[in-house]
C-alpha cells in the first residue's frame, strides 16, 4: 500500500491516529505502525520523515474527526447547543470505545514540551472557552439562563470537567465516573 491519494492519506491517518490514541505515543513502535498501516517502513518514511511527523498528522486528523464535530455541537450558540454537546458526548463516551483524549493524553505525556501539540491544545481550549461563552450569552440574552449566570465560572467549571473527563477516559478503573462528571457538566452550564 502507498499513500498516493487524499482518500487514502486519511486511512493511514485514522489506523495511525487509532493506534496512538488506544496504545500511547510512546508505546507504539514503528512496527506496530507498519503492521497497523500496512504500509512498508519506506513508503511511511516517505511520507512521514519520523514518528513525531506521523503523531503531529494525527492529531490534526484527530482534531478534525472527532474533536471538530463536538465543538459543533455548541453552534447555533444558545442554551439547546451546550445541551446538544453534552449529550453528543455522553453518546461518545459510553460507547465503551473511549479511551481518554488523544489530544489531552498526548499533551500530558511524552509530547508536554511539543510546540505543536501545546499549541493544538491552547487552540482546543480556546475554541470550547469561546463556544460555551457564546452559548452563554445568548442564553441569558434569550432569557434560558438568569442574568446573574456567571459566565465565566461557569466556562472554567466546563474546561475542568472536560479535561478530568479526558484524562479519566484512559483509565478504564476511573471511566466508571465519567457519567457523574457529564451530569456536573450540565448542572454547570444551567442545565437539569
Amino acid at each position: 500500500m502507498s499513500v498516493n491519494t487524499p482518500a487514502e492519506n486519511r486511512q493511514v491517518l485514522d489506523k495511525a491516529m487509532n493506534l496512538f490514541w488506544i496504545n500511547g505515543v510512546a508505546n507504539t513502535s514503528y512496527p506496530d505502525i507498519v503492521q497497523t498501516t500496512g504500509l512498508s517502513r519506506k513508503a511511511l518514511y516517505a511520507r512521514w520523515p519520523d514518528k513525531t511527523a506521523l503523531v503531529h498528522d494525527a492529531l490534526t486528523h484527530y482534531r478534525e474527526t472527532i474533536l471538530g464535530p463536538i465543538l459543533a455541537q455548541l453552534q447555533p450558540a444558545s442554551l439547546v447547543s451546550v445541551g446538544k454537546f453534552w449529550d453528543f458526548l455522553e453518546a461518545g463516551l459510553t460507547s465503551g470505545e473511549y479511551h481518554g483524549c488523544f489530544l489531552f493524553r498526548s499533551a500530558g505525556g511524552d509530547l508536554a514540551e511539543d510546540p505543536e501539540v501545546t499549541a493544538a491544545l491552547s487552540d482546543h481550549l480556546q475554541r470550547l472557552s469561546n463556544g460555551f461563552q457564546g452559548c452563554f450569552k445568548q442564553a441569558i440574552q434569550q432569557g434560558d439562563l438568569p442574568s446573574t449566570f456567571d459566565i465565566q465560572t461557569a466556562t472554567w467549571q466546563v474546561l475542568a470537567i472536560l479535561t478530568t473527563i479526558s484524562s479519566f477516559g484512559g483509565n478504564p478503573s476511573l471511566s466508571g465516573d465519567i457519567p457523574a462528571l457529564i451530569q456536573t457538566g450540565r448542572k454547570s452550564c444551567g442545565l437539569k
